[in-house]
């Protein structure tokens, strides 16, 4: 199995899951920053992440606790349900697209598997500046770009 982090919402929410290579659906997660909490204390989160996986769960959301959410699914699942693009260092830059979508997916240090990008390879593609960088900064990168479009920095 490797882990891949998968996007970002409007709501400042981040589902992660862990994808395995067998079809099994693995649990997802989903961490709403909006009502769930300092996420970026992890002795504040990773209590939270425990308990989420280990309560049973079927192919529906149900919150753990305040803000994060817990299902069985699999990659193909998340992809059906909203709108994604994929953050990518050869995509369109950021900053001069006109709307963004509510979520991102972006791959670990190891890229996409061949078949996770069957699933991305038609997705819309952006990327956050001429250098690389890794993914929780990304992640902070397109965080300020929505910030700086909900306060009217365009």
């Amino acid at each position: 199995m490797r882990q891949c982090v998968l996007g970002l919402l409007a709501t400042v929410a981040v589902a992660v899951t862990v994808v395995a290579q067998s079809p099994t659906r693995t649990k997802v997660m989903l961490l709403d920053g909006e009502s769930g909490g300092p996420y970026h204390k992890w002795q504040l989160t990773t209590p939270l992440i425990k308990k989420a996986l280990a309560i049973p769960c079927g192919t529906e959301f149900r919150e753990s606790t305040p803000g994060v959410y817990v299902r069985r699914g699999d990659f193909a699942d998340i992809l059906r349900s909203r709108p994604w693009a994929v953050l990518d260092e050869s995509g369109a830059d950021i900053r001069h697209e006109v709307a963004l979508p509510d979520g991102f997916i972006l791959s670990d240090h190891l890229n996409f598997t061949e078949a996770e990008e069957a699933l991305v390879g038609d997705l819309p593609r952006y990327s956050v500046g001429p250098l690389s960088l890794h993914a929780d900064h990304t992640i902070t990168v397109v965080q300020n770009e929505w910030d700086r479009r909900r306060c009217g920095w365009r």
